[in-house]
Order: structure tokens, then sequence, then C-alpha cells
């Protein structure tokens, strides 16, 4: 049965019609519909970009194990059937890297746990490259970025990054935890360095956003070393929230682009036609 049949007694105009209001109501979500409140936050997956260089160097969960695998829990791990990689047996399991601390063993890097939404890609940066995110701000307020990460270097060198807001500059930003103490207490190594122990930390600035549409833009700056070798620093997710004690930056939505008015084109010069002469 088609849909037009399943619709008895409707006139086909009427029946399209009720069909494209249906359709419309069920697309995908798109990155306009990213809306953040001074009371509601709003986590933004990696993999949520309109824009940016370097995109490729995502790296998507692999359901089977590897490399990099997110699960849920332990129990949709499957330890240790899905266990294994060039690492030495890691595995992302709800933001925390567990790997083998002895044959047989199993051990995570206990950091506090992600927010929820962080969807499962990473992205691996490198100087220079970018990403940007579409956002939609419902009542005017400043609103800092919490950024979840790790680094290889962790406390030992700095990695620094910028953002924009609607091509206002937070400057340059160190990355570094929030909570200190999950670069200094070694129960949070994870295999004995910071690698692997994704943290949150927040830019030390907000911007003041009227409501309504923006961009948020991040760049990977600078790197202790090893510029051109992905997979040093790891970014899961960025979350836009009130900002509370951050210096305050003025942004505002974006205005459109007023386009010049085309000039008129010069009219052809006006030619008298010549007579003939008579013979």
């Amino acid at each position: 049965m088609t849909a037009l049949h399943a619709l008895p007694n409707v006139c086909p105009v009427r029946a399209l019609l009720v069909l494209a209001v249906i359709g419309a109501s069920i697309t995908a979500p798109s990155a306009a519909e990213h809306r953040v409140s001074s009371t509601t936050p709003l986590v933004i997956p990696i993999a949520e970009v309109i824009g940016g260089t370097g995109v490729e160097n995502n790296a998507k969960s692999n359901p089977q194990g590897g490399y990099f695998s997110v699960f849920a829990s332990i129990r949709e791990f499957r330890y240790p059937a899905t266990h294994g990689n060039q690492l030495g047996a890691t595995a992302l399991v709800n933001d925390h890297i567990y790997w083998d601390s002895s044959p047989g063993g199993l051990d995570h890097t206990h950091a506090p746990h992600p927010d929820a939404g962080g969807g499962k890609a990473l992205w691996w940066p490198i100087p220079g490259e970018w990403v940007s995110y579409a956002f939609t701000v419902t009542d005017p307020a400043a609103y800092s970025v919490v950024y979840r990460f790790s680094s290889s270097w962790g406390p030992a060198e700095p990695v620094v990054i910028e953002m924009t807001v609607d091509g206002v500059s937070s400057g340059p930003i160190t990355m570094k935890p929030d909570d200190a103490r999950l670069w200094t207490d070694k129960r949070y190594l994870s295999g004995g360095w910071w690698g692997h122990t994704m943290v949150s930390g927040t830019t030390p600035v907000g911007w003041k956003l009227a409501a309504g549409s923006h961009v948020l833009k991040v760049q990977m700056v600078s790197f202790p070393a090893k510029a051109k070798d992905h997979g040093n620093v790891w970014l899961r997710y960025f979350k836009i929230q009130r900002n509370v004690g951050g210096r305050e930056l003025e942004a505002k939505a974006a205005e459109p682009k007023q386009l010049e008015p085309k000039p008129a084109e010069p009219k052809p010069a006006e030619t008298t036609p010549t007579k003939a002469k008579a013979p």
C-alpha cells in the first residue's frame, strides 16, 4: 500500500501536503538546533562541525575494540574479548581509559566522569588545524567554553589553543584541567603517562552574547614538540555554559553581510546612421 492509499477520503493534493508536513517533522536535527541558555549548558560532540581543517583526523569509535573504542560500560566492553591494540590493550569506556596493569588485570584512570552526550569520536589536531560549530543562545548572558581533552605531555609542557566566538578571540589558552590534582596525583595516570587521562578545562574568558545564532571556532596554536604528529592531543567535546568568574569579552550575533549595489552598466553610445550618397 502506498502512502497516498493510507490516507482514505483525502484528495491527492491535500495528502501530499500532509506527507510534506510529516516529513518535515522527522528530518535530522541541524547545527542551528544546538541551543544553550544561562541555566542549560550545551554539549557539542567533536564530530558535529560546520567547517574546519583536519576534520579527517577524527578518530571514530571501533565497536570491536582497538586503538580507539568507546563503550558505555565494562559490560558492553566485554573484556578481554575486545581488548587489545598497538598501545598494549587499552579502550575508552565512558571516557575512562582502561588498560592491562598486569596479565589478566584491568585498571583505569579514575578521572571524573564526562558530561553526557560527548559522542563517539575524538579530534586529533596539530598546530594550524581548526574546527567550527554553530549554536543558538536563547537568553543574553556571558558564556564560557569547557573543553574535554587529553595531552601526552600532561603538565610537563604547554599545549596552546585559541577560541573565537563570532570572530572575537580568547587569545592564547594553555590547555589544563580545572582540577589541578588530575595532573599531579598519580592515581590519574593511565599506564604510567598522562596521554590517555581525559580531563576538562574551562576558558579563562567568557563571551557576552546576544540571543540568536553564533559560531564557535577552535584552533590548535602550538605543541611543545612533534608539530606534525597527530594523536598527541585528543579533544572529545566542547560544552558552552554560563560564564562564572572569567573575564568577559564583548560579542554579538553576526549581522548578515550587506551586498554592495551593482553599478549600472554604461549605455552604449548612440550613433547616427550615415546616409548613402546619391549617385
